[in-house]
Order: C-alpha cells, then sequence, then structure tokens
C-alpha cells in the first residue's frame, strides 16, 4: 500500500497510518431539516415521554440491557427506550421485548437517509458499549450522526469517544450501570446544559466531520500519490 488510513486512534498506534473519521453530510443530517414534534406525533411518542434512543442492531454487546437496567432503577413513568434497528426474528430483541413491554419501544431497520428522522424523535442519544476488541477499535458512525444532528449523547468511553465528546457530552464507564444511571439523571435535571452540548456536537462535526472537511483530508493523503498529470492542481 501506498497509504494507510485508519478509524481510531487504537488503530493508528498498532498499524500506523492517517486517521480518518467517519464522514457524514451535513446538508442533509441537520436538525433544521426536521419537525421533532410531528414526527414524534407520527411514533406515537407524547410530549411527556422522555426518550433514550439507540439507534443500531441491539446486539448484547452493545450494552442494551444498559439502557432497560437504567429505566427501571431510575423508575419514572415518562422515561422511554427507542431503538431503532431491531430484527423482529431477533431472539434476543424478543427477550427484551417481553421482558420490558412499553417501555421499550422497537423499530426494524431503517435505510440510512431515514437515520436523521428517528434522532430527531430522541431525548439522549445512547451509545452504552460494552468493554470489546470491537468497541476498542472501531468508531461508530452512529455518534457522528448524533453529533450532526446537535444531539444530546451518553456513550461509553471506549475508542475515540471521549475525545470526540469532550465538552459535547456525556460519558460513562463501559458496562458500569450506576455510571450510566448518574448520567441520565444528571440529564433529566439539566437539559438546557445537555442541549448546549449537542450544539457544541454539531459544532464540532462541522468543522471535523463534514464531508468537504473529510474529503480534504483525503485529497490532501491520495493527491500526492497521483502522476502530476493526474493531479487537480
Amino acid at each position: 500500500a501506498d497509504a494507510k488510513l485508519v478509524i481510531s486512534e487504537n488503530f493508528r498506534q498498532r498499524y500506523g497510518g492517517v486517521l480518518v473519521p467517519h464522514p457524514m453530510d451535513g446538508r442533509e443530517i441537520d436538525p433544521g431539516r426536521y419537525d421533532r414534534t410531528q414526527i414524534r406525533a407520527e411514533l406515537g411518542i407524547t410530549p411527556q415521554h422522555v426518550v433514550l434512543g439507540f439507534m443500531g442492531t441491539p446486539n448484547p454487546h452493545k450494552g442494551i440491557d444498559l439502557i432497560l437496567s437504567a429505566l427501571e432503577r431510575i423508575n419514572r413513568p415518562e422515561l422511554i427506550a427507542l431503538v431503532v434497528g431491531a430484527s423482529p426474528s431477533d431472539l434476543y430483541v424478543n427477550q427484551l421485548a417481553s421482558q420490558y413491554g412499553e417501555r421499550l419501544r422497537l423499530l426494524p431497520m431503517q435505510p440510512i437517509a431515514r437515520i436523521p428522522y428517528f434522532l430527531a424523535a430522541m431525548d439522549l442519544v445512547t451509545l452504552p458499549q460494552r468493554d470489546s476488541a470491537e468497541t476498542w477499535g472501531q468508531m461508530p458512525a452512529k455518534l457522528t450522526d448524533a453529533m450532526a444532528m446537535a444531539k444530546p449523547i451518553l456513550a461509553a468511553s471506549t475508542a475515540d469517544i471521549p475525545r470526540y465528546l469532550d465538552g459535547r457530552g456525556l460519558l460513562f464507564e463501559p458496562g458500569d450501570l450506576a455510571g450510566f444511571v448518574e448520567q441520565v439523571e444528571w440529564f433529566l435535571l439539566h437539559r438546557v446544559e445537555a442541549d448546549v452540548m449537542g450544539q457544541r456536537a454539531r459544532q464540532y462535526f462541522t468543522s471535523h466531520l463534514d464531508m468537504p472537511v473529510v474529503g480534504d483530508l483525503l485529497q490532501g493523503i491520495i493527491e500526492p500519490l497521483l502522476p502530476r498529470s493526474l493531479r487537480r492542481d
């Protein structure tokens, strides 16, 4: 290879190369394009509900059980979990559905273009990943989506997530239910401050993770490797 591109600092330290983050199109994933009130009504979510959201397949290593255990421990009727990406034939999903009932709203996998629609309905986007090889190696694209939508975010402090959410989101140690609960309770008492964090996350997205920004980074890596006749300059 003439160049190496990696997605996380963990991989960069292991393999070398240039860290290139998950970019998204900020023109499409823009909170200004989505009517939160209307979307929640379409999904059957009342104004009183406080929605802890998760985007993606609810596999055990992704920590979905932490969200649900936290709802039980906090025990406030307005708190519900919305999981978008659940397969109705998945045994684990069916087990969760039977155990938690109305506290858990499950929706099937959605087209990528619909992700901002569902994020708009969520009050707090959660990434409660467990401590595993998968989570330390990857950088979840769902984090970039949530930052682009200016959402308050609560995430496990794995991989590069603490760097992305420094002052722009809430963190807890992976697998720490008490820590997760503490951060949810903080969010419930500090909604304005959490929204400010979401706005900062959007600003970070615009300056570091938007398509044109990452495109320029890639161009700077690739063009020096091309024959001069193929370079834009």
